[in-house]
């Protein structure tokens, strides 16, 4: 039997509420999975190249290189805690980090506690932030056709052109076996290649050999300063095909890992006068990339979603500051418009607007790590400057 981590009892209020209320109908995403139409090339630009702290810790690395892109810094061993990264190559010890401890790591907030015993300390949501992210986990039925793996690739590149790092488990090497996770972030058709960081010493090289610190505080860890590293299509493939069984894909291979926060578009005036009504209109967005197989994958729908608008002091909003969205599926989007009264002072202020939503999962038993579920409140925010005129 699956056990829940506790939850804070001040927090169990607050999920009662959410879960009470009102649904309303969510607006169609656009399909984000074609690949046909892709640039040639593409690299984005500003992931953080994070040194994994001991030798077990690359999948917590590469999870952290993804959320400090989107937002700010998660100091790695949080991440280790709530990734169950195990630190032992004793059989009855787990090591390094299971695939849907990653997406589960990324989901990470303060309405749950984290299991692992990295941190040597229970934690309640990352320090740096309260909400998590949405995160799912993926990869391919061992005996995929050639066609089939080629696709993968294809889709694989096509989340990272529309700006998603991608977190990926591989072999060490081509020719050498040693499971290890990366992020890939560009690819080149002209060139062949897939461009990716890695969390191991490899990627911190100068005209002095091999620099960096087991401490992910410590030198430069710059892409703009070491490069990425980058290689051909076909040596990409053959670490991306190692099976995916001791890392909790049984049966699949080309696993993968996509974080990322919810998106959220807001529309106001640019320019509005003391004491005018106007209105404002926030759209919410779930990403979701990932190439689902039917039933293969957990989708993670959202419940209780809503979009929360904040006001600078002395403004107000006709009725609630917050909208009930209901049930927000992977790749939906919803919106909530406000009408909003502008304060009694002139100047610039800024109006800003949350998305959140409650998902809920369940990891396996993993070796010392028990089996258990778990709830966690995901989401995103946005904001907006308006000018107030006399």
């Amino acid at each position: 039997m699956r056990g829940l981590p506790a939850v804070r009892p001040a927090l169990l209020a607050l999920l009662a509420l959410l879960v009470a209320l009102a649904v309303a109908a969510p607006v169609a995403a656009a399909d984000t999975s074609a690949t046909a139409d892709l640039p040639s090339s593409y690299i984005i630009e500003d992931v953080p190249l994070w040194q994994q702290v001991d030798a077990f810790s690359c999948g917590a690395s590469a999870a952290q290189m993804v959320m400090d892109h989107w937002g700010p810094f998660v100091d790695q061993n949080e991440v280790r805690a709530a990734a169950r990264t195990g630190r032992s190559k004793a059989p009855e010890v787990a090591r390094g980090t299971a695939v849907p401890d990653i997406a589960r790591a990324g989901q990470f907030s303060f309405l749950s506690e984290s299991i692992g015993e990295a941190y040597g300390e229970t934690i309640w949501g990352y320090s740096t932030r309260t909400l998590g992210y949405g995160a799912f986990y993926y990869g391919l039925a061992d005996g995929a056709s050639e066609d089939e793996v080629l696709r993968w690739l294809d889709q694989l590149k096509a989340i990272v052109a529309a700006g998603y790092p991608v977190v990926c488990l591989t072999d060490w090497l081509p020719d050498m076996y040693g499971p290890h996770y990366r992020v890939v972030v560009g690819y080149d058709d002209d060139k062949g290649v897939i461009y990716f960081n890695d969390p191991w010493v490899r990627e911190f090289r100068n005209d002095f050999g091999a620099r960096g610190s087991f401490a992910q505080f410590k030198g430069a860890s710059s892409p703009s300063t070491y490069g990425y590293m980058e290689w051909s299509y076909e040596d990409w493939l053959d670490v991306w095909s190692l099976p995916g069984d001791d890392w909790g894909q049984p049966g699949y291979t080309y696993n993968a890992v996509l974080i990322a926060p919810w998106e959220v578009e807001t529309e106001a005036p640019e320019t509005v006068g003391v004491g005018e009504t106007f209105e404002v209109t926030a759209t919410v967005t779930y990403p979701c990339l990932a190439p689902f197989a039917a039933g293969d994958w957990p989708a993670f729908p959202a419940s209780a979603t809503t979009i929360a608008l904040s006001l600078p002091d002395g403004w107000s909003v006709e009725g609630a500051a917050e909208a009930a969205i209901g049930v927000l599926q992977a790749g939906a989007s919803a919106e909530a418009t406000f009408t909003v009264t502008a304060g009694a002072d002139a100047g610039d202020f800024a109006l800003g607007v949350t998305g959140s939503g409650l998902v809920s999962g369940s990891l396996e038993e993993r070796a010392q790590f028990p089996a258990y579920d778990y709830a966690d409140l995901i989401g995103g925010s946005g904001a907006v400057t308006i000018a107030v005129a006399d």
